[in-house]
């Protein structure tokens, strides 16, 4: 199973601001910036997250994004089932497949989802920031800044 792009950069986005020193908000040029991802799509999922209700977004000056909870709140199977659009493995409908009704293919598939959701509702934010990560989001976080001020 593949998750969208959406997904990806939402739970990227996630990890970076988690990783942010307490009091710090995101900032969606930073986010875009530290993982070469396009301003325009970081916009979407940002927007796309605080609809959801993972982060707290403040508009204007001085704004920015945070977490809306504590990281061991913010269940990755959440995330991913709210971002993603269509978690069917496979279409038996369109076009209509002519072994359907005959084959143990799609109920095979849906198990494996099921099995990788479940095990993604075991994982939180927080088990994604261990000491290591945080310190390698951090380093990412810092040549960001640095490359902002030293373009």
């Amino acid at each position: 199973m593949q998750l969208t792009r959406l997904t990806d950069y939402a739970l990227r986005t996630l990890m970076y601001v988690g990783s942010l020193p307490k009091g710090e908000r995101g900032q969606i040029s930073d986010v875009a910036q530290a993982f070469d991802i396009a301003r325009s799509h970081m916009v979407k999922v940002v927007h796309q997250l605080g609809k959801g209700g993972f982060i707290n977004t403040v508009r204007g000056k001085g704004g920015g994004f945070s977490l809306a909870m504590p990281a061991d709140q913010i269940c990755v199977g959440d995330v991913v089932r709210y971002l993603e659009p269509n978690l069917a493995p496979a279409n038996c409908d369109n076009p209509p497949c002519r072994l359907r009704g005959h084959c143990l293919l799609n109920q095979a598939l849906l198990q494996a989802r099921d099995a990788f959701l479940i095990h993604l509702d075991t994982v939180s934010l927080a088990d994604l920031l261990t000491p290591a990560q945080r310190v390698t989001l951090q380093q990412v976080i810092n040549l960001t800044s640095l490359l902002r001020t030293h373009p």
